[in-house]
């Protein structure tokens, strides 16, 4: 039989945090150093097994999948939908509220989604829309899927050479 290691709560958030990651991996030092590695280790591995699910979407694609009736969901948090812009004609829903807005067993979803209608979700750089992707699909949301890279890659692909020469501003004067 494996060693088991006691699951008790320290009085710490952080070392409970480590302690439940150590008794997920089977580790005997949950507290120990090697309790950030398990960490990492767990979410690569868990964003690595979302997006294994998802037919990801890029940003030269997604004006496509638009247009074939692709419905995109914009999850960032205020603070960075006023600090770069938003994205038109997407539908803005928190994060912490998105599951029971889009899955088909919600009383409290916003839009009826045909079985296979594709969602594409997007966060700022395509991390948490990976994950976000793959529990909509565990609910029902057949046709969730994400950004790659999400909207900075949009707004990198939208950005003219005008717009970008502007920001940089005037060119150095010649001698």
């Amino acid at each position: 039989m494996r060693n088991r290691v006691e699951c008790r709560r320290p009085a710490l958030p952080i070392a409970l945090a480590r302690r439940r990651l150590a008794c997920i991996a089977g580790r005997d030092d949950p507290i120990g150093e090697d309790a950030n590695d398990v960490a990492d280790v767990r979410l690569e591995q868990l964003l690595e097994q979302s997006r294994s699910r998802l037919d990801r979407v890029s940003a030269a694609s997604l004006d496509a999948e638009v247009a074939a009736g692709a419905i995109v969901v914009d999850i960032r948090p205020v603070a960075l939908r006023e600090r770069d812009g938003e994205m038109t004609g997407a539908l803005v829903i928190d994060r912490n509220v998105l599951e029971w807005r889009l899955a088909p067993s919600s009383a409290h979803r916003i839009v009826d989604l045909e079985p296979d209608q594709r969602v594409v979700i997007f966060c700022d750089e395509g991390y948490a829309s990976s994950l976000a992707a793959a529990v909509l699909q565990d609910l029902g949301v057949e046709g969730a899927t994400d950004l790659d890279g999400g909207f900075q890659a949009w707004r990198a692909l939208r950005r003219a050479p005008a717009d970008r020469d502007a920001r940089r501003g005037p060119p150095a004067p010649a001698h």
